[in-house]
């Protein structure tokens, strides 16, 4: 091999292994991204289910009462 295709092939090595980086930042921001979605989802949910905890503890709190008024 001479230094012509020597400096070819290192070429190509080095912009294959830049393209692979440049996809590689693009899936680690995509993810970045989804995480932020899903986490805004999940704090979403967690204040639905403490409201409906509370909810159910009022309901059982009344139920108690109404039961112990009836006895």
């Amino acid at each position: 091999m001479d230094a012509g295709w020597s400096l070819i092939l290192a070429a190509a090595v080095t912009g294959s292994f830049g393209l692979l980086t440049v996809i590689v930042s693009q899936f680690r921001k995509e993810n970045r991204r989804d995480h932020d979605v899903v986490m805004g989802m999940l704090k979403y949910i967690n204040k639905g289910i403490v409201r409906t905890e509370i909810k159910v503890e009022q309901v059982d709190n009344k139920l108690k009462d109404h039961l112990e008024s009836k006895h």
